[in-house]
């Protein structure tokens, strides 16, 4: 699995998530969480793609559990979220 090389170049992706999100100091806990979401679901769609484009099926599962980590890490800062407002 670890020497199984994908043809895909994430870093333009990456880029632009991280430039997306707005941190600033004095910045309330419920907009950190919203950007914390925001580069989460860009993380979800970059491993669903590259999930897809997995050639070894041990490393299309290996994306798959990334994408169900990072939607249960979704779905627990969508419940802070909500009992904060």
């Amino acid at each position: 699995m670890l020497e199984t090389w994908l043809q895909f170049s994430s870093d333009e992706i990456i880029d632009d998530a991280f430039q997306e999100v707005d941190l600033h100091l004095g910045m309330p806990p419920e907009e950190i969480i919203r950007n914390v979401l925001l580069l989460d679901t860009k993380l979800v769609k970059l491993y669903r793609d590259l999930a897809n484009s997995a050639p070894v099926p041990r490393v299309q599962e290996l994306f798959v559990d990334l994408i169900q980590m990072e939607e249960g890490k979704e779905h627990q800062y969508a419940r802070i979220l909500q009992e904060w407002e």
